[in-house]
């Protein structure tokens, strides 16, 4: 699961695609295994520009594959009607033990820095205000 607009992803393994009048704006997604490669492919995506129709002609084709202990490796293939031909990319994604997050827009947010930066200050005051006495 990857955070995206506080909606989870749900891929259904070994399925058919819902009926082409079934969008969202996420799309269909069905998956199934190809070796040790989860073959991942999503259609019936809402059109952004006109929320209520579907996008024709959008399909995104996903594999991921264990590169090492570490990451898997990401690939994408987006065929849309709108370019001439399909574009590709593929990154590694780390294996991590951190949180994951909300999402929201945070580089370039210099109130953060001052937030946390307030948020440390009430935090030592109330520290020394409830710290024990000193003997």
């Amino acid at each position: 699961m990857v955070e995206w607009m506080h909606c989870p992803r749900v891929i259904r393994l070994n399925s058919e695609h819902l009926p082409p009048d079934m969008v969202s704006f996420g799309g269909d997604a069905i998956g199934w295994w190809e070796d040790d490669t989860l073959v991942v492919e999503t259609t019936n995506f809402k059109d952004f520009m006109s929320p209520h129709a579907p996008r024709p002609g959008l399909r995104i084709i996903e594999r991921f594959s264990a590169s090492d202990d570490a990451s898997l490796l990401y690939t994408f293939t987006v065929h849309d009607a709108d370019y001439e031909a399909p574009y590709t990319g593929k990154f590694p994604w780390t294996k991590s033990d951190k949180r994951l997050y909300e999402y929201a827009c945070h580089e370039g947010n210099y109130s953060m820095a001052n937030t946390l930066t307030g948020t440390r200050v009430l935090e030592r005051k109330w520290i020394e205000k409830n710290a024990p006495p000193k003997e």
